[in-house]
Parts: C-alpha cells; sequence; structure tokens
C-alpha cells in the first residue's frame, strides 16, 4: 500500500493521544489500552471517509477485525446516551 500522509497523521495522532506507538497499535498486543486506541484510529479514519478494507491494510488488520472494532463503537455510544 502507498503512504497516505493523512491516515499516518490521524494513526499518530490518536496513538499519542492513548500514550502508546503506532507500532504497538499495529502489533499483536491485545491489551485493553491498546484495544482502544485501535477502536478509536478504526472510528476515526471512518469518519474520514475510508472504508474497512482500507482501514485493514492501514491499521494491518483483517477487514473483519476492523468490523467488529467498529461494532463495538457502535455499541459503547449507544449505552452511553
Amino acid at each position: 500500500m502507498t503512504p497516505d500522509p493523512q491516515a499516518d497523521a490521524t494513526m499518530l495522532r490518536i496513538a499519542q493521544r492513548h500514550y502508546v506507538t503506532v507500532e504497538r497499535m499495529r502489533g499483536p498486543e491485545r491489551n485493553k489500552y491498546i484495544q482502544a486506541a485501535r477502536r478509536a484510529a478504526a472510528d476515526a479514519l471512518q469518519k474520514q471517509g475510508y472504508n474497512t478494507t482500507q482501514i485493514g491494510r492501514i491499521m494491518e488488520r483483517d477487514p473483519t477485525t476492523v468490523l467488529a472494532m467498529l461494532g463495538r463503537i457502535g455499541i459503547r455510544s449507544q449505552t452511553n446516551d
């Protein structure tokens, strides 16, 4: 995939906000802090117009994993209303 400066900037911004690195967000680690950062990044990228396949490539995740991450965001936002 060709580098996408906008996506890279979004990933970096989210990583810094969550006190993790982009490398850890793209890696295999599964603790709650990394997962929260991944969900926030997937949500931000979707709001910027990226589809789940593109988000998966950016985040080095399967598109179905991205769908699951975005689904969790929707569930949590509905319960917090």
